[in-house]
């Protein structure tokens, strides 16, 4: 039995706050709206509350990816009231034939050891190569192996198998996932995930929600060793050096391209084929020297191994390329368990540890309850969803609560009624839990929570500010803790992401007007030469600054540099018109272009200058939906509430979250500490300082980019 006790009182003013909100999950109908955009035909879906991209996809028989491909901000967040552009009709990944790749046998190989080395069946390696029925591999022979599984099984795309009385859980498969490590995860076999779920064999999409039941097989495949990219390596020395084709290491890792880098974890099979050669797929225009260039091996070596092949190689020719000495990689350690929901971390100023766990805390948390009268006349869904606007605030509350009572915060939880006119936060201010907290959360309108700010003040209670963005909420107020991050802290945050980048850079300041950001332009010039006249930049970093003349941009990119362009424009003309030049450029140079928080709202960009330019998003909050904690919050979030969490509920966790452990690690008393105290959430990570002795400030800003069209975050 644990050896504390959580309490948990609500105190209802107005009427009683349902613990449990649910509803049945919207149905999704297929709009008829249609529209055509650059030549291609979409229709066009308006997001209802509830909803999610999975539902979506089913509903139009669309892959997800599809959908974020052409809706980059829907991966990010999808918000009720959202129009998505929906592909008309199948698109073109639905078109695409089965990939495969090529195994060569190894003297003695039996089909059931290549099958074990693949987690595939021996009967699907048969389908796809009729030519091995009733005969023995021959040493040497080029062995199709689907790539997606797709040739292994033939059921219906659109049924699901099942044994009588056979109990199902549900996954959500995470952004990379593959087949393999959710078979490890569930100690099943790939087969029998596509036995349960026959659409995978169309291929796994993050946001796909599969069905898991009991195995009926022991995995075949052994473990995978992790392996770490070191300097000046490449994936075809890598692929030569493990004796595994390119093709096989983009099947066990997900999105690895050729552009690898020092640090990198590849995934790598312990037992792989030991077989004197592997494979490599010839690509268009390639050459024998080109491709020994790629594996760094002599010309003639391929030569010797290929004397079929001319000096020009025909595009999807298997060439054979003879590899190294076997490898014995590494044991790595099994994780003795999963990782924590979200981390915490106090710096060495104040206590590491929770050194506060046995003491009780009070909290209260305020939000405006549910209106108890409707409006007049007939009660209509909209009105419904004007009455419950802030509940889910609380209800992400609630989940960071049972989260933080299992690592072992004792506290007497308070649920007040903030109200909506600052006459209800006058007759609020006399409740005695007020009083007795230790810290208030407050998600409150702005005339309400000057009211609370300054009861706060006066008990010296420390008070969390929500969602406001203003910096008067601080003015002469020490006990104020403002969640929202500040502007003055874009450059330090911007300028400390980029001290983490190995390459040399070539940082261009750009900006859209002369008098607009001057401020904030001359100061990131003069931090930066700060920086790097301190050695805090890789070797070799310079800096240019061309102003607002975007002539000027393509003789101030540099060859051999890592070209990282840091924009102040909150013109979208302006932007795009850089964006577009920048674009235009030599295809030797590497750049990336960094944008203000306001480029987030430029609707005109179109998705491939995004992509192109490598264009960084700064803002204040960003959900990565491929992190286990997220996943892990959205599986609580649903299974409770039986629907999908919003904004609200994500803060309503991040609150609580930061609260909890601060209190935990500092005690009643943690205002002194909170600038040592990093506290990592769903929607941002905490970072607090105090601004001018007034009240303290989150200066954390999160930095993104799309690679591939997906939102990946790179600062957290």
């Amino acid at each position: 039995m644990k050896n504390y006790f959580f309490y948990f009182l609500l105190i209802f003013q107005v009427g009683v706050i349902p613990l449990v909100y649910s509803q049945e999950p919207p149905q999704v109908n297929i709009s008829e709206r249609v529209v055509t955009r650059d030549g291609k035909t979409f229709r066009v879906h308006t997001v209802e509350r509830g909803q999610t991209l999975y539902r979506i996809s089913k509903a139009y028989d669309v892959h997800i990816a599809e959908i974020t491909r052409y809706n980059p901000d829907a991966a990010i967040a999808l918000k009720p009231g959202m129009e998505l552009l929906i592909p008309y009709g199948k698109t073109d990944e639905d078109k695409t034939p089965t990939s495969y790749i090529y195994h060569v046998t190894r003297k003695g190989e039996t089909l059931d050891e290549i099958a074990a080395i693949y987690g595939v069946s021996k009967e699907s390696l048969l389908n796809l190569n009729p030519e091995l029925n009733g005969s023995k591999p021959v040493t040497g022979q080029s062995i199709k192996i689907p790539m997606d599984y797709s040739g292994a099984i033939g059921f219906k795309p659109d049924t699901i198998n099942r044994l009588p009385g056979q109990e199902f859980k549900e996954h959500l498969v995470a952004e990379k996932e593959t087949l393999y490590s959710i078979s490890k995860q569930y100690n099943v076999t790939i087969a029998d995930i596509i036995e349960w779920n026959p659409f995978v064999q169309d291929g796994l999409k993050a946001g796909q929600i599969i069905r898991i039941g009991k195995s009926t097989a022991v995995p075949k495949i052994s473990d995978f060793t992790e392996y770490r990219v070191q300097k000046k390596e490449s994936l075809y020395g890598i692929a030569r050096a493990h004796r595994i084709s390119i093709d096989s290491l983009k099947l066990f890792n997900p999105g690895l391209t050729e552009q690898i880098k020092e640090g990198q974890i590849i995934f790598i099979p312990k037992k792989g084929a030991s077989a004197s050669y592997i494979t490599h797929t010839a690509s268009s225009r390639e050459t024998i020297d080109k491709i020994a260039e790629k594996y760094q091996i002599d010309k003639q070596q391929i030569v010797e191994a290929n004397p079929d092949l001319g000096v020009k190689v025909e595009k999807n020719t298997q060439v054979k390329i003879p590899v190294e000495k076997k490898v014995t990689l590494p044991e790595t350690p099994e994780p003795v368990a999963e990782p924590p929901a979200v981390e915490a971390i106090s710096s060495s100023n104040c206590g590491k540890s929770y050194k506060f766990k046995d003491e009780e805390f009070n909290i209260v948390v305020l939000f405006p309850y549910p209106r108890q009268k409707m409006a007049q006349g007939v009660k209509t869904k909209a009105s419904e969803k004007q009455r419950f606007k802030y509940l889910s605030f609380y209800e992400g509350i609630l989940i960071a609560i049972d989260s933080l009572e299992k690592e072992g915060l004792k506290a007497r939880i308070t649920a007040l009624d903030a109200g909506y006119d600052p006459e209800d936060t006058r007759r609020l201010l006399n409740n005695p839990a007020l009083k007795n907290a230790n810290l208030i959360i407050a998600l409150a309108f702005s005339k309400n929570f000057s009211l609370l700010a300054e009861f706060a003040k006066k008990h010296e209670i420390p008070i969390i500010n929500v969602l406001s963005k203003k910096d008067e909420i601080l003015v002469n107020n020490p006990y104020v803790i403002r969640a929202y991050p500040s502007a003055d802290f874009q450059t330090e945050r911007i300028l400390g992401y980029l001290k983490q980048r190995p390459q040399k850079q070539n940082i261009v300041l750009v900006r859209s007007n002369k008098y607009q950001h001057q401020n904030s332009y001359n100061e990131t010039k003069k931090s930066l030469h700060g920086c790097i006249a301190a050695g805090e930049f890789p070797k070799g970093c310079v800096i240019t600054s061309i102003g607002d003349t975007i002539s000027k941009l393509n003789k101030s990119l540099k060859y051999n540099y890592h070209n990282y362009l840091i924009a102040y424009s909150e013109n979208e003309a302006f932007s795009i018109n850089l964006l577009r030049n920048l674009h235009n450029s030599k295809d030797t140079l590497r750049y990336s272009v960094i944008g203000l928080p306001s480029w987030e709202n430029m609707k005109n960009i179109e998705n491939q200058l995004v992509a192109n330019t490598d264009l960084h998003f700064v803002t204040p909050w960003f959900v990565d939906y491929t992190s286990l904690a997220v996943q892990g919050f959205v599986g609580k979030y649903h299974d409770r509430f039986n629907s999908e969490p919003d904004d609200l509920a994500m803060t309503g966790f991040d609150m609580m979250w930061f609260a909890g452990h601060s209190l935990m690690m500092e005690g009643k008393n943690f205002l002194p500490c909170l600038e040592n105290i990093r506290i990592n959430g769903i929607l941002s990570q905490y970072q607090f300082k105090n601004k001018n002795n007034d009240g303290y400030v989150n200066t954390f800003w999160n930095i993104y980019h799309y690679p591939g069209f997906r939102p990946v975050l790179l600062n957290r």
